[in-house]
């Protein structure tokens, strides 16, 4: 899968925004799974770049609180791993768009928890 990682994440990528809850939190979960892998293995700095940017339109575009959840802990991950993480998503004012992620669920559910953790990081 990480061979043809780019093809994966574009497909995916054009699959939101959908309605569909299942292919929300399928969506989420691999870039959940590639912003572990990239983080733990070191792989490729564009593949994070890549989903870090990813985690962006995600996080606007999905409607699932478990997938919002999963990609807002995709995006934690990304931004502890690197820097230059930090930087792409804060050029991509990352900080408004999980504010607003908080606003589909009641306070003190696990988004609010995840996303006030992610805007201290940025």
């Amino acid at each position: 899968m990480c061979r043809v990682k780019g093809a994966i994440l574009e497909h995916a990528g054009n699959l939101i925004p959908t309605e569909n809850k299942n292919c929300q939190v399928a969506v989420s979960t691999l870039i959940l799974n590639y912003a572990i892998a990239s983080s733990i293995f070191k792989l490729d700095p564009e593949l994070q770049k890549q989903c870090t940017t990813l985690t962006s339109l995600l996080i606007v575009g999905l409607t699932d609180p478990e997938a919002k959840y999963r990609t807002l802990i995709a995006l934690g991950t990304l931004l502890e791993s690197s820097s230059s993480n930090v930087s792409v998503a804060k050029a991509v004012e990352m900080s408004e768009s999980v504010k607003s992620a908080m606003l589909i669920v009641e306070p003190g559910h696990k988004i609010h928890k995840v996303a006030k953790l992610i805007q201290c990081r940025l």
